[in-house]
Parts: structure tokens; C-alpha cells; sequence
């Protein structure tokens, strides 16, 4: 192996030069997403699917107390909501599983009845009876096309997924198939929900305002409501977005991945897939020899493996795995507020005031200074205007806010039979 020196320095600054996402690259994305915007909207292809949530911001008004299921990365949640009616709410109480990896590949029954499964026990737990009516809003954080409040086929899995017999199928009648196995036919699923409406909604019924709901974490997505379509939420599912080329990291991590060709944005920006990009880059600098070979199947190096290499002192044999970590994060960080800007922007004029990018996931709440370097690259994409916008943290928002849609999606509020 080649001792630390010029020959390393200077490969480091050619690396410096593969992750560099500037100005002038901004905008150029910010152009690109604003035509694939247009086409998606439009029914045109476009990389952006731009589809209709079905619903809008809320009054702040809906009351009641409602549970919400929240499947779309590693892990899964179950969640019982109440809703004040005055613009304020409690999470009454949450559950966190990790999937199971062979449910998360295996067959879609399976993955359905791991739902149903988990929800039983957080009635048991909550004291609960499991046939009593509760009214439930499911948070699907996958590409989705709805049909209405309380139906979508999924278009395709992304996040690592690959359970059968889902792709193509309207994934509410697939879970009500699992509570009625289950016997949890009491369960009425009242709204379908994808996280990054969730996001949007929960932060909207505290506070009017809130103009954009982001995810930054296993996954990537945002949505916002529609001037053209009267106020509906749109999801843009952006991790599709076909703009970014990318460099040979990008193309070796697709290559490999359970979905080439396809979610490249996402593969560049989300959690999921950052560790991965890192390795590759210190597999191809050991190859090169000049770093010690690196350790760990692909996937082995998680963001969080990240996280702690950046928050710690650069010093030893981590100098070049921390100094890789920062260009590949700090890319992701410009690249995610280069496509909030582009929505932002695509909204148009209005009055001055604050505009509200209601934030949710790992990356923006946990990773060190990923959230400080969206803030700074911001103004390269929206210039003056970037002192308007404010990242607010929407912790949990896509649980919270599928209760509060399935509120909104009742004829009439309904309260569980919980007390």
C-alpha cells in the first residue's frame, strides 16, 4: 500500500471533483425538474410521477383519536393519534419493529400479515380490544398510484423491497385482507397515505403555512399542494427524478442494485444508499493502493457508521474513510435542497413571509451538519428568496399525519372505543 501522501492527496481531489455539486449544477437541476414538473402534471412521461394524494392541508380543526400504520424503510410503525380540534395533538402511544429481511423480500402475504401482526400486538399492549372500531390511516411509503383517499396499486417497490405478489395491486385491499386473517375486521382503513404527505399534513395542522413536506432518510421523496389542482397534495416521488447523472460511484451502485436503472436521485441522496457509495469509493482507493482494503460485504457501511465517522476527530485511519463520507453527504445535502428549491420556486410569487419546508427522516434530524449544508446551498438555487424559507424538523410526521388524513377522510370524526 502507497504511504499517505501527494499520490493520496491528489486522488482525494480528483474525488473532490466526481461528488462536486455547484452552482451552476444546481441550476441546470432546478431547469430539468421544472420540465419533468410540467410533463408529470401534464400526463406526459416524465421521470416525476407528480401524483394526486387525494387530499389537502387540514383546518387544524379535525378531533378525535385514530391509529396509523407506518410502512416504508427498515423499520415499522404503529401509532394511536389524538387530535385536539384546536390545532394540537398526542401521540397517545408508539411501536417500533424492524422487519424482517425475508418479509421484506420474500412473499407479499407474508409482509401483510407481519402488518396485521404488528397492530394486534399494539392493541393487546394498549389494553385495547381487538374488535372494537377504529378508524386507521396507513402510511405506504412507496410509489403509489391512488385512485382515491383509500386506494393505490403499487407502481414499484423501491428501499430495498422486493415482496411478491404487491407490485400492480392496490395495497388497502391487500392489508384488509391481512386484518380480516387477522381478525381485526373492526379496523376501518379510512386513508391511504404517503410519508411525505404525512409529513406535510402533521406539520399543517399545527401551523398554517407549511408549503413542502420532505423526507431525508432511508428514502427520499417530497410533495406539496398544487396551485392547478386546487390545493390537492402532489407526490412528486423525486427519487425517480432522471436529471442527475451521477459519476462512475453512481453507476457501479446501480448497476448492482435490485432496481437498475431505476430511483437514481434517490441512490445519490437517501440514507439507504450513502454507506454503499463510500465503500465503493474506499474499495476502488484500496484497489488503487492506497488505502488499507476495506472490511464489510456491500451494505455493511450504514449511514450511521457515517455519522459517527464524520462527528469524530480526523485523525489515524479514518482521515480518508471521513474525508470520503463528507463529500458524499455533502453532496446529498446540496443535491436535496437543490430539488426544495426547485418546488419552492415552481410554486411561484407570493407574499413575503416565511416559507416552511416541514422536514422529516434520519439524515435532516441526525447526521452532523447535513441539515447546516442544505441550509447554506439553498441560496444557490433560490438566491434572496432562500431567507425566506425555513427547515422545520416534522419528527414522526408521516405516522401523525396519517391519522390526522384519516380524520380528514371521515364522514364524521370518530373516536375509538379507548379511553
Amino acid at each position: 500500500m502507497s504511504t499517505p501522501g501527494s499520490s493520496l492527496e491528489d486522488r482525494l481531489e480528483s474525488l473532490r471533483k466526481d461528488f462536486l455539486f455547484d452552482e451552476a449544477a444546481a441550476g441546470r437541476l432546478v431547469a430539468r425538474f421544472h420540465e419533468e414538473m410540467r410533463s408529470g402534471l401534464a400526463g406526459r412521461a416524465s421521470s416525476l410521477k407528480m401524483l394526486s394524494s387525494f387530499t389537502r392541508r387540514p383546518t387544524g380543526r379535525e378531533k378525535g383519536r385514530f391509529l396509523a400504520l407506518d410502512l416504508g424503510g427498515t423499520n415499522f410503525r404503529v401509532l394511536a393519534v389524538e387530535l385536539s380540534g384546536d390545532r394540537s395533538f398526542e401521540v397517545v402511544r408508539a411501536t417500533r419493529a424492524a422487519i424482517p429481511r425475508e418479509d421484506m423480500g420474500g412473499d407479499g402475504v407474508a409482509l401483510f400479515d407481519f402488518v396485521a401482526a404488528s397492530l394486534d400486538a399494539f392493541l393487546s399492549g394498549s389494553g385495547l380490544p381487538r374488535d372494537g372500531k377504529y378508524g386507521l390511516g396507513f402510511t405506504f411509503s412507496f410509489p403509489v398510484r391512488q385512485t382515491g383517499i383509500r386506494s393505490g396499486a403499487l407502481i414499484q417497490w423501491t428501499k430495498g423491497f422486493t415482496a411478491s405478489g404487491v407490485e400492480g395491486k392496490d395495497v388497502v385491499v391487500l392489508l384488509e385482507a391481512a386484518l380480516r386473517r387477522r381478525g381485526l375486521g373492526g379496523v376501518s382503513v379510512e386513508a391511504l397515505v404517503n410519508d411525505t404527505v404525512g409529513t406535510l399534513v402533521a406539520r399543517s395542522y399545527e401551523r398554517e403555512g407549511c408549503e413542502l413536506g420532505v423526507i431525508l432518510g432511508t428514502g427520499t421523496n417530497a410533495c406539496y399542494p398544487e396551485k392547478g389542482k386546487d390545493g390537492v397534495i402532489v407526490n412528486i416521488e423525486w427519487g425517480g427524478f432522471a436529471g442527475f447523472a451521477g459519476n462512475s460511484f453512481d453507476r457501479a451502485l446501480d448497476a448492482a442494485s435490485a432496481n437498475p436503472g431505476s430511483q437514481l436521485f434517490e441512490k445519490a441522496v437517501s440514507g439507504m444508499y450513502l454507506g454503499e457509495i463510500v465503500r465503493l469509493v474506499l474499495d476502488q482507493l484500496a484497489r488503487e493502493g492506497l488505502v488499507p482494503a476495506p472490511v464489510g460485504a456491500p451494505y455493511s457501511l450504514t449511514s450511521e457508521h457515517l455519522s459517527r465517522l464524520v462527528a469524530g476527530s480526523p485523525t489515524g485511519g479514518d482521515r480518508v474513510a471521513r474525508a470520503v463520507a463528507e463529500l458524499v453527504t455533502t453532496r446529498s445535502a446540496h443535491l436535496a435542497a437543490t430539488a426544495i428549491a426547485a418546488v419552492l420556486l415552481w410554486r411561484g410569487e407570493q407574499a413575503p413571509g416565511e416559507r416552511v419546508a416541514a422536514i422529516d427522516g434520519s439524515l435532516f434530524e441526525k447526521f452532523p451538519g447535513y441539515r447546516e449544508a442544505m441550509s447554506a446551498f439553498l441560496a444557490q438555487g433560490m438566491g434572496e428568496r432562500a431567507r425566506e424559507v425555513r427547515f422545520e424538523l416534522a419528527h414522526d410526521g408521516s405516522g401523525i399525519g396519517a391519522a390526522i388524513i384519516a380524520a380528514i377522510a371521515s364522514e364524521v370524526p370518530r373516536k375509538s372505543e379507548a379511553t
